[in-house]
């Protein structure tokens, strides 16, 4: 059996189409779950040292087209120009980037970290359909994750 981030002995665990993983409790009640990132396919795109519970994004338009993103929770669907970047500064931990490129082309992204608190993160043009991505996941940890 897979690890999961908590399990009780009185625990049955079922994966729905969807991926997401139900837990029905042994008083028959469903909750839901999240796997882990590893488990689902994501691609580790980088590690970093957060500074306390929050990090400061450099984020970038490489694409040649408007790109769409958003900040799940923090901001609203925001328009990032071609060959622009902007600094998205305090934002909360973990986090959940989403990404599209106004054209609907093919993207990919890159994450790196040069100091504690900071990343850097650009969005490029995909010429290819074996890795499409467009959501980014930034956890407590100092993980950073696409898929």
């Amino acid at each position: 059996m897979p690890s999961f981030r908590s399990v009780t002995s009185a625990s049955v665990w079922t994966k729905p189409l969807s991926g997401a993983l139900i837990l029905a409790a042994a008083a028959g009640s469903a909750v839901m779950a999240q796997p882990l990132p590893e488990q689902v396919g994501l691609d580790l795109l980088t590690t970093f040292t957060p500074s306390g519970n929050q990090v400061t994004i450099e984020f970038s338009n490489d694409t040649g087209a408007p790109l769409t993103y958003e900040v799940l929770g923090v901001t609203d669907q925001r328009l990032l120009p071609p060959q622009q970047s902007v600094s998205l500064q305090n934002i909360p931990l973990d986090a959940t980037i989403t990404a599209v490129r106004s054209d609907n082309g093919l993207i990919d992204i890159t994450a790196s970290s040069s100091e504690a608190g900071q990343l850097e993160i650009s969005i490029i043009r995909e010429v290819n359909f074996d890795d499409t991505q467009g959501v980014i996941t930034i956890e407590r940890s100092g993980r950073v994750f696409a898929y």
